[in-house]
């Protein structure tokens, strides 16, 4: 075999190959269906029930920023029971004042 030669090419006669058609199934996700089966019928199609999703999760992110960052201006305050003394260290946790 002649090293400079090419491989000779295999055709099939008869036989044609096609490539199958795609197919694009829209498929609706499971939690917009229970979104709209669980509205009484108040949602009727799949973008109103993304909207109403949509909503959800902006008024779930706001909710937990403003309990995260809403302190109120309130420090922990740090109370003995009766009896004891919590004492404020320099550079040291605050902690109960030990009695011998």
């Amino acid at each position: 075999m002649d090293p400079n030669s090419q491989p000779a090419s295999v055709t099939f006669e008869g036989e044609e190959f096609q490539k199958p058609a795609t197919v694009f199934q829209t498929q609706t996700p499971g939690i917009v269906r229970w979104v709209m089966q669980g509205s009484g019928g108040l949602i009727k199609n799949e973008k109103q029930a993304q909207y109403v999703l949509v909503g959800f999760v902006v008024i779930a992110v706001v909710s937990v920023f403003v309990l995260m960052f809403n302190s109120g201006g309130r420090s922990a305050k740090f109370e003995a029971p009766p009896g004891q003394k919590v004492i404020y260290p320099q550079n040291e946790p605050p902690r109960l004042e030990q009695k011998f």
